[in-house]
């Protein structure tokens, strides 16, 4: 029970420093993260959210991804979104492009997360592993709602197909 209390604390306390550094401007990375950032962003193709508005509106999309975590996907997404974490998209993103029969890595994906910050880091994975056709929502998740987007709720616990356990197998962890 102390062991629990111990890590409930201590997460207690990391959300607190994480809005405290947030609230006052305060980064929580050094330059260096900014500058990759920026490179990043350079090598992509980034999607405004009028033109995200558009191609949901439209149907004009064959995938959005929400790349946050499992619970954030859960307390709320974009209607139609699957949910692949960002630690996971490189494996997981294979069984909604057709893989191994017809794969297509042409298909229009858009990718988001709370701020955008994953979402460019994921379509960057992406294209790296040949994905052409991959947008990055260049927004803050609350920006979706101000502008009249809907949100979906997942009722009960996130479960994903595969097991995390089969990476760490494949790849020497534990």
């Amino acid at each position: 029970m102390r062991s629990k209390l111990n890590i409930g604390l201590i997460g207690l306390m990391a959300v607190v420093f994480i809005i405290a550094g947030s609230a006052t401007g305060v980064k929580m990375w050094p330059p260096v993260i900014d500058e990759q950032m920026e490179q990043v962003k350079d090598s992509i193709t980034g999607a405004p959210i009028y033109e995200f508005q558009h191609a949901v509106e439209k149907g004009d999309y064959d995938l959005i991804i929400d790349v946050r975590e499992g619970e954030e996907y859960a307390a709320g997404h974009i209607p139609g979104a699957i949910n692949i974490p960002r630690g996971l998209l490189e494996f997981e993103i294979w069984k909604h492009v057709g893989y191994p029969e017809t794969t297509d890595t042409t298909k229009k994906i858009y990718v988001y997360c709370r701020d955008g910050r994953r979402a460019i880091l994921c379509a960057k994975a992406l294209q790296d592993v040949g994905f052409s056709n991959v947008r990055a929502i260049m927004m803050d998740l609350e920006d979706w709602t101000l502008a009249g987007g809907t949100m979906a709720a997942v009722e009960g616990t996130v479960q994903f197909e595969s097991d995390p356990s089969d990476y760490n197998a494949d790849y020497g962890g534990t």
